[in-house]
C-alpha cells in the first residue's frame, strides 16, 4: 500500500472521476520490480497488474486472475451519539447508558492495535444501525430510545463534561437504489441544540 504522493505520475491517468481500479499494462510497480533480477513471479505470462485508488492510500495487486467486483456496499445506515474529550475513564462512560458504547478509546490509547499514533482525546461512541430504512427525521428520536432518553444523555453529559458531543448521519445515498433525501424535524433540531452537539452527514 501506498500513499498518493508516491504515486504521482499515475495523476493524469487514474484519478476517482475516472474509476477506482484500473489494470496498468506498463510503466508500473511490476515494470519496476522487474529491475530486480531476483523478481521472478513477474517474469510469468499470466502476471497482470492492477491499481486500486482511494483518498489517500493507493493498493498495487499483480494477480493471474481477473479481479472480482461485489456490488453493494458493507456499510449498514447508521445514527451515533459520540462524547469527546472528558477525563473520566472512557470504559465508565461507554456503559453508562441504556445499551453499551459501540467503540470507545481513552486518550493515549493506540488509535487501532495496529498503528502507533495515540487517541487525543477519550472517546465513546454510540451507534445504532437502521435495519428498516426509516426516513432521516426518524433516526435521532430512534437512537435517544435506544440510549434511554433524553435526559439520561443529558446526566451522562453533565457528569463528565465532554469537550464535544457530535452525532453522525451514515447515509447510503450513492450505493442505495432508492432516494435518501430527507430532513431534520424542528425537535430533533431543538434536541440537538440542548445536547449543545455537532452535526455530521456520510453519504456513501
Amino acid at each position: 500500500m501506498l500513499d498518493e504522493f508516491d504515486l504521482t505520475e499515475f495523476r493524469s491517468e487514474c484519478t476517482l472521476q475516472d474509476g477506482w481500479l484500473f489494470e496498468v499494462t506498463k510503466g508500473g510497480w511490476k515494470d519496476l520490480e522487474l529491475t530486480r533480477p531476483q523478481f521472478l513471479s513477474a517474469r510469468q505470462d499470466w502476471v497482470r497488474e492492477y491499481l486500486i485508488i482511494g483518498l489517500d492510500e493507493c493498493v498495487s495487486v499483480l494477480t493471474k486472475e481477473d479481479p472480482k467486483v461485489l456490488s453493494g456496499s458493507t456499510r449498514k445506515k447508521t445514527v451515533s451519539l459520540t462524547f469527546r474529550g472528558f477525563a473520566a475513564p472512557a470504559e465508565t462512560v461507554a456503559s453508562a447508558l441504556a445499551v453499551p458504547a459501540s467503540m470507545y478509546g481513552n486518550r493515549g490509547e493506540p488509535v487501532r492495535p495496529t498503528v502507533q499514533t495515540r487517541l487525543s482525546r477519550s472517546y465513546a461512541r454510540f451507534e445504532l444501525i437502521v435495519e428498516d430504512d426509516p426516513p432521516l427525521d426518524a433516526m435521532f428520536p430512534a437512537l435517544l430510545l435506544r440510549l434511554g432518553g433524553m435526559d439520561r444523555i443529558k446526566a451522562l453529559r453533565d457528569a463528565v463534561r465532554p469537550e464535544f458531543i457530535d452525532v453522525s448521519f451514515d447515509v447510503p445515498a450513492r450505493s442505495s437504489e432508492d432516494s435518501q433525501d430527507g430532513f431534520l424535524s424542528a425537535e430533533t433540531v431543538a434536541q440537538l441544540h440542548e445536547l449543545e452537539g455537532g452535526v455530521s452527514f456520510s453519504f456513501f
